[in-house]
């Protein structure tokens, strides 16, 4: 009796009437037998007493439940579990009151099972699931949180050896690098440069001899030669072909930070960048012995108009390395009004026939007996060839980059640089078949081609971007969204369709019917980027949609439209004008709104690695990378080329991120202007409205002026540069709850707005090794180009 009194006194009972608890939620999963176990009443814990007590005893002591909310917002940690923990309550205190009436241990039993069926029942419904019925709509867990690095291995290369194993080398290679590539490795093999080691040299060999079949064996080159008209230009002819410029000369500042140098570099002329950090003379008259790591390797070269696309020809190991660049006409500017005038929209529509051209430099590089394989400065740069065209600007062009073979040439005069796939300002593809003058003492030579052995229009749109896809597989994206793609060996072997081009073009064309046209996006597509080297097969897109896109091409055109074949990242707010892949990551570059660089692994494409972030925005092609080293190198509208290391935090989540800046360009406007009427009328100090005084003067008469004609057009002072340089290797934090962003004050966003003539329009890296046996390696070789026609080429590997 003592003992059933001290029981009966722990619990609190009440006098009024017991109800059930008002619910708040509809369990969609009420009355259903498919979440109960049938055989759950076979496994019921042998001790039911104890249980029921100290669910007695947890339920005295529990604080006051919240209400219940809604269980689809809830995360783990919130009143969702509280209004579990109530349901459970209010069972416990409904079977310890049928208890008191004298049930036996069968009822005890019965409850016990409704209860833990119950628990199992709301649990599954809120997604609590046991481990093993975990499930995974995207094939593989969340990885956002708690990945140990073996998961991060398994998740970004792949479970295969052979997708691991180049990931790991990659690492052990270059991971203790921080943002700049080296020339030679060390003793332990860390640091150099290297070709991927996905593409293994096996890959390049078959590359070599059996892609380029059609060009060498199937009559490619002959087609080409027949396909292809071209002609020789004088240097007075070929100045209409040449930007009209503005000015003859550039003015910039270069050098100490506190004592720098003015330069003036005419158009076509090149500065050695030791000269502005040479020291003052010495007393007899013979310069100063500056060590070498103190000096500049490299050359400042004056284009003379804003450079718009920019790249190194591959496939060149020798001593003689090229540079290919294409400059915006400065004409089309005066023309802006009259393009928004128009009905038509630019951006949809070819342009008329216009001169353009496209300059391809000679630099050299120092013999095996000197520097490895660093700049001669010795030997200026010469512009080797200029390719003159009649299709409207050079928007964007890129050389073949797969493999070739070691041929000797058609004349031992000339070289054969390759094939370059180019896009026009009328909306066609053309590849051209491009060989130069190999004498370095040789005149430029000026190339006026007239047609192209492959163009390529698509009914009732313009191409907007293109990408190699293999030694014969060219694609292009549309401004209709659709994606085509041409074989090459396929339309050189049959005769050509001539048909007529759009209307503004006004000229037939030879048109190259693609294998694959399919629509890609629902809008414009603004770039492409094959996954080459380790997987071709794959195409990398990004539209005005506002996401990135991942395309499988292995199974042709039912596989692009199908959703197993086609993955989209997260969409951003602003769409992404730049992609790249970085192929010893496994991942997909880009640069999003707040100005940070993040990775997209090819086996998570729905997540992103934050890498680093910039001060300003990064321009269209202002984004490249290497194929023999990892480093990264990117050009921003404030003036600022920037190279870091994704491999580190790829492979280390919290590993430490720097950012090494090469330098810093800065570009104000000269003294002197063009003065419109409106800027005049401003300076003229208008009639007062007041009464008049004795002081005030008499009003104008209606035949005199009261503004007068503004001065003629004066020609505007060239403005003046100033290149800021030899900056620290700064660690970056991403944290931007604790630092804010770096256009963030007080919790405000400000947007900066630069002078367009500031910002970097094209970055590079040389894609070649060189020769490597015998120490001479060029693929730290880096080009930056600046909105005014300056161009920095410089070698930057320690």
């Amino acid at each position: 009796m003592e003992v059933h009194d001290m029981e009966s006194s722990r619990v609190r009972k009440s006098g009024r009437k017991r109800q059930p608890n008002k619910r708040y939620t509809i369990d969609a999963f009420e009355g259903l037998d498919l979440l109960q176990d049938e055989g759950l009443e076979d496994e019921l814990p042998l001790d039911i007493d104890n249980e029921d007590k100290d669910a007695e005893f947890e339920l005295e002591n529990a604080p006051t439940p919240p209400l219940e909310g809604d269980d689809l917002s809830l995360d783990e940690g919130s009143a969702g579990e509280a209004s579990e923990d109530d349901a459970e309550g209010d069972e416990v205190e409904q079977d310890d009151s049928e208890s008191n009436v004298g049930s036996d241990t069968g009822s005890q039993a019965t409850a016990a099972a409704r209860r833990k069926a119950s628990k199992a029942a709301n649990r599954t419904a809120k997604g609590v699931a046991s481990a093993g019925d975990q499930i995974n709509i995207r094939g593989i867990p969340d990885l956002k949180n708690h990945m140990n690095r073996r998961r991060r291995v398994l998740y970004t290369f792949g479970p295969a050896t052979e997708d691991s194993k180049p990931g790991t080398q990659a690492r052990d290679k270059w991971i203790e690098e921080p943002s700049l590539p080296s020339h030679n490795a060390d003793e332990r093999g860390v640091g150099g440069l290297a070709r991927s080691f996905a593409h293994t040299e096996k890959m390049r060999k078959r590359e070599a001899t059996e892609g380029w079949m059609w060009y060498y064996e199937h009559g490619g080159r002959e087609a080409f030669l027949q396909g292809q008209r071209t002609g020789e230009m004088a240097e007075e002819q070929a100045s209409a072909y040449v930007p009209r410029r503005e000015h003859n000369s550039r003015s910039f500042l270069m050098g100490p930070h506190k004592s720098p140098k003015l330069f003036e570099l005419d158009v076509g002329q090149s500065l050695k960048l030791d000269d502005a950090w040479t020291g003052p003379e010495q007393p007899s008259g013979e310069p100063p012995d500056v060590p070498y790591k103190s000096q500049r390797n490299g050359f400042m070269l004056n284009i003379g108009a804003n450079v718009h696309c920019m790249d190194w020809v591959p496939n060149r190991n020798g001593s003689q390395q090229y540079l290919a660049l294409s400059v915006l006409d400065l004409s089309s500017h005066d023309d802006d009004e009259r393009l928004f005038e128009s009905s038509e929209a630019p951006a949809y529509t070819p342009q008329n026939p216009s001169p353009a051209s496209i300059q391809i430099w000679m630099f050299h590089a120092m013999p095996a007996s000197g520097r490895q394989g660093t700049i001669d400065t010795s030997r200026s740069p010469k512009l080797q060839l200029v390719v003159c065209t009649d299709w409207g600007n050079v928007k964007q062009f890129k050389w073949c980059p797969m493999p070739t073979r070691e041929v000797d040439n058609f004349e031992n005069a000339r070289v054969h640089l390759g094939l370059l796939a180019g896009l026009w300002g009328d909306g066609a593809v053309r590849v051209l078949d491009i060989h130069c003058n190999k004498s370095p003492v040789a005149p430029t030579q000026y190339l006026h081609v007239t047609t192209a052995a492959f163009a390529s229009i698509p009914p009732n749109t313009i191409c907007t971007c293109l990408t190699w896809l293999s030694t014969m597989d060219i694609a292009a994206g549309c401004a209709n969204g659709c994606l085509a793609i041409w074989g090459l060996s396929s339309h050189l072997s049959q005769p050509p369709i001539r048909t007529s081009a759009p209307t503004s073009a006004r000229k037939l064309y030879d048109i190259a019917l693609p294998w694959l046209y399919t629509p890609l996006s629902n809008t414009y597509v603004l770039t492409l980027t094959s996954c080459y080297p380790s997987r071709p097969y794959l195409l990398l897109s990004a539209s005005m949609s506002g996401h990135l896109c991942l395309t499988d091409l292995s199974n042709g055109a039912a596989g692009i439209t199908s959703n197993t074949s086609t993955i989209l990242s997260s969409r951003a707010r602003i769409s992404h004008t730049l992609v790249v892949w970085h192929d010893s990551s496994q991942c997909a570059l880009s640069v999003d709104e707040n100005f940070t660089l993040r990775a997209y692994p090819v086996r998570r494409f729905f997540a992103n690695i934050a890498l680093a972030r910039f001060g300003a925005g990064v321009v269209e092609r202002a984004l490249a990378v290497s194929p023999v080293h990892p480093f990264v190198l990117a050009g921003t509208a404030g003036g600022e080329v920037a190279a870091t290391n994704p491999l580190r935090r790829v492979w280390a989540g919290k590993g430490s991120m720097w950012v090494q800046t090469w330098f810093r360009h800065e570009w104000r406007r000269g003294p002197a202007g063009k003065m419109d009427r409106g800027s005049v009328a401003a300076t003229v100090h208008l009639t007062s409205t007041h009464a008049p005084t004795a002081t005030t003067p008499p009003p104008l008469q209606p035949s005199e002026q009261s503004v007068p004609d503004p001065p003629p057009p004066t020609q505007p002072q060239p403005g003046l540069s100033r290149l800021t340089e030899s900056f620290k290797l700064a660690r970056q934090t991403l944290d931007s709850t604790r630092r804010g962003l770096p256009n963030s004050h007080a919790g405000v966003l400000y947007s900066t707005l630069y002078e367009e003539a500031t910002g970097i329009t094209c970055v590079a890296w040389n894609p070649n090794l060189g020769d490597l046996a015998h120490g001479m390696g060029v693929g730290g070789w880096a080009a930056a180009a600046m909105a005014r026609g300056l161009v920095r080429v410089e070698d930057v590997a320690g």
